[in-house]
């Protein structure tokens, strides 16, 4: 009886701990179920979010790339147009489906007019350094379906998309810019040849007073070379003597018209020129002039500084602020009367400085004096001239400034130095 109680416990003792043991294991499971189910609609409200902002990601790309006012185009990684928008085509002048698989250089001119180099090679160069994500901003002459060019401003970059790389094309037209530009260009050309033929009547009266001396010592060598001949002095090195002093002043004589015709002649084309054989060449057209006034000009500075412009041009930006020099020292009673004009170089650049004595600019026009219409002249200027410099000078990639000292007044150019 004792060894069946003992018995009954023992398998009581078993079916409890089995039924425990199955219980946890069923709640474990039921719990792994319940945590993978969770996992699982988590995952899902995360994927959804994500293809949810990839979609909007992608509404917001297609509403731009379609209703810009600019033309976006998509280039793969070999040069060749993906996709189009339709300001795009406009611009380009081709419908969507006639670009698509065409490169740049399919509907550009042979040579880019601007670059004066093969639109094949230019073209391959830019994509080189944007596929190494580098963005490129460049004017680039595209040619329409029917041959006609047009000027575009275009920026290209680098974007990956769905792990390939793509580049993204933004245009806009400007070949009406160009034109105005080239207008504008052409206008101020007439007009600084307009102002050197204002100044015409002024400047032959200095040649004429440049060439009183030269005459006069001819027509006293001749007089002399007569005077020799009956006196019996005339012999072949007097006569060579004469030649070589007669020969001196007939050079002075032709390089003054030399100066003169170059000083009036337009500059058609940008060239490299020494600064200070520039100013030179107008002081020496104007020493006659300087000579009367009693004003001295001192000129100092490295010949080998080389700036590249338009030299005629760059004579009449010199020439008018002598000449404004030249008038303050007329209305002033200065008994020195100097001019200082020095060239040098700064840090990769032209320092062009003109200084005189002269007694300054008016406070009230000195920021203005580079308007049009301002004149340090008051009612007898035209108020042109160094507007017109400040073009000129601008045009060169420089800047001009001007400022009073203790005694006068000071200008100041500064031009990019380009290689010797």
């Amino acid at each position: 009886m004792k060894v069946e109680f003992i018995y009954f416990g023992i398998t009581a003792l078993v079916i409890v701990y089995l039924f425990v043991k199955n219980r946890r294991l069923t709640t474990g499971l039921i719990d792994t179920k319940f945590q993978m189910s969770l996992m699982s609609k988590q995952l899902q409200e995360q994927v959804n979010a994500e293809l949810s902002r990839r979609l909007a990601s992608e509404n917001i790309f297609s509403a731009l790339f379609e209703n810009s006012s600019e033309g976006i185009l998509m280039l793969n990684e070999n040069g060749r147009f993906m996709m189009c928008n339709k300001a795009g085509g406009t611009i380009l002048g081709y419908n969507h489906s006639e670009l698509i698989g065409r490169a740049m250089s399919e509907i550009s001119p042979a040579i880019q007019p601007h670059l004066n180099r093969s639109s094949f090679e230019a073209i391959e160069e830019v994509f080189d350094d944007v596929l190494f994500d580098k963005q490129h901003r460049f004017e680039w002459c595209c040619l329409t379906k029917n041959k006609t060019e047009v000027m575009l401003e275009v920026v290209m970059f680098l974007l990956r998309r769905s792990g390939a790389k793509e580049i993204f094309m933004m245009c806009r037209d400007i070949t009406e810019l160009k034109r105005l530009q080239k207008e504008k260009e052409a206008n101020q050309a007439l007009l600084i040849q307009q102002t050197k033929l204002a100044e015409l009547g002024s400047m032959i009266g200095v040649i004429s007073h440049q060439w009183k001396q030269p005459i006069n010592t001819i027509s006293l060598l001749t007089q002399m070379l007569e005077s020799d001949f009956e006196d019996g002095e005339l012999d072949e090195k007097a006569i060579k003597e004469h030649i070589k002093s007669v020969n001196k002043q007939i050079s002075f004589m032709v390089q003054t018209m030399d100066d003169f015709r170059d000083f009036y002649k337009p500059s058609k084309e940008k060239t490299s020129f020494s600064i200070i054989k520039v100013i030179a060449s107008v002081v020496g057209l104007m020493e006659g002039q300087l000579l009367k006034d009693k004003i001295i000009v001192n000129l100092t500075g490295d010949e080998t500084l080389l700036a590249l412009g338009y030299s005629s041009e760059f004579k009449q930006v010199v020439l008018n602020i002598l000449n404004n020099a030249r008038d303050a020292f007329g209305s002033k009673s200065a008994k020195n009367r100097n001019i200082s004009i020095c060239v040098e170089s700064v840090e990769n650049t032209i320092e062009l400085t003109i200084r005189d004595n002269a007694g300054g600019i008016p406070e009230a026009i000195l920021y203005t004096v580079f308007d049009s219409f301002v004149s340090t002249k008051g009612d007898k200027g035209t108020g042109i001239g160094l507007s017109l410099a400040k073009t000129i000078v601008e045009k060169m990639n420089g800047k001009i400034s001007v400022s009073n000292t203790v005694d006068g007044a000071e200008f100041k150019i500064i031009l990019p130095l380009i290689s010797k």
